[in-house]
């Protein structure tokens, strides 16, 4: 009886089969390192942005605190000069002197006018100042050639072009009678200066008013913003937005009732978050460099255990297809290793039954 040929028998599929296993295995160490690495990384990058947000959130809130009450005291400084004129005696003598008596209003305007050319003198950031009577008709001015009407509000702020405040101080006489009114009109490039020089705002960082048309100062032009629009409202805010130029910034929005304005303080996310881009650039790589080194140990453990797999699946497909010589080497004690020993003794056992048959 003789053996009958490969041609004869039916071949085992063993096309696309050699290596599954192993890739399962290594795909599987992958999966186990590189997932937990990935979440931890992203959960972590996630935090510190986080922590960082409020860190300059709180910083910027310190500045915009500190700015609002400079900028109030700024103000009040130009206010109780105003007020501090308008309760001199002889202001108010020579202001009823102009509307009640005509033999003494000569005199009574030179008295005027010495008193706001003095308070010029003292304080450079008034353009111009002038006294009107009740029906709002210039009495006394520093600039004869203007002739703007009196406000119609105590304090009017404007940031366009050419930013001023306009400050509106009551002259009363005995009784609290109104005599008239001294109107201030106050350069805002001191403001301005001040504004452009703060510190604790970064590279980046950019502090600035806007007032009820939307136009900012120093900015001296239109701007806005969706924090700029909710302070508008009366409420303060801060958060992630884009500023008036389109740059994605941290900001701080405060409303200052009392001069109708918007206080902004902003940087750039940028610069703020510029620390949590490298950690996160570290953390990648070494999330990188740990699936890399996963990778190659995986590969020589998977090689290790899958080895042995082959070696027996290879012997078995041999052994299917009628050569009864297989034998797999036994390199360990475990249980491959038993297994090995066990085909090895089913292969020798199968060859001897096969030569009996074929013998008889």
């Amino acid at each position: 009886m003789s053996s009958p040929s490969v041609t004869e028998r039916s071949r085992i599929p063993t096309t696309g089969m050699r290596g599954g296993l192993g890739r399962t295995l290594l795909t599987a160490f992958l999966v186990l390192a590189i997932v937990p690495l990935s979440t931890i990384s992203w959960y972590a990058a996630r935090r510190e942005r986080r922590d960082i947000q409020r860190e300059v959130t709180a910083k910027l809130s310190s500045v915009a605190t500190m700015m609002e009450t400079q900028v109030s005291q700024w103000v009040d400084g130009r206010i109780a000069g105003l007020a501090l004129l308008a309760a001199l005696p002889t202001t108010q003598g020579s202001t009823s002197a102009l509307t009640t008596n005509a033999a003494e209003a000569s005199t009574a305007r030179d008295v005027l006018h010495a008193e706001l050319n003095a308070l010029l003198a003292q304080d450079p950031t008034f353009r111009r100042l002038a006294v009107f009577d009740g029906e709002g008709r210039v009495l006394v001015s520093t600039d004869p050639q203007t002739e703007d009407p009196p406000p119609t509000q105590r304090i009017s702020l404007d940031l366009s072009d050419d930013a001023e405040l306009i400050i509106l101080q009551r002259i009363t006489g005995p009784g609290d009678t109104a005599l008239g009114s001294l109107v201030g009109w106050v350069n805002l490039d001191d403001l301005a200066h001040i504004l452009r020089t703060v510190d604790g705002l970064g590279q980046t960082g950019d502090i600035y008013l806007v007032d009820a048309n939307g136009a900012g100062l120093p900015q001296r032009r239109a701007v806005a913003g969706p924090g700029i629009g909710a302070a508008m409202a009366g409420d303060n805010g801060e958060g992630l937005h884009e500023n008036y130029a389109g740059i994605p910034v941290i900001g701080v929005y405060r409303w200052m009732p009392e001069l109708g304005i918007v206080l902004v303080a902003e940087q750039a996310q940028e610069e703020a978050f510029a620390a949590t881009d490298t950690v996160t650039a570290a953390v990648v790589g070494a999330t990188l460099a740990v699936a890399l080194a996963t990778a190659v140990i995986a590969a020589i453990v998977t090689r290790q255990i899958t080895r042995p797999i082959v070696q027996l699946t290879e012997s078995a497909v041999h052994i299917a297809e009628g050569d009864m010589e297989q034998r797999v080497p036994v390199a360990s004690r475990d249980e491959i290793g038993i297994l090995a020993y066990v085909f090895n003794r089913m292969a020798s056992e199968l060859k001897s039954l096969y030569d009996d048959l074929e013998g008889k």
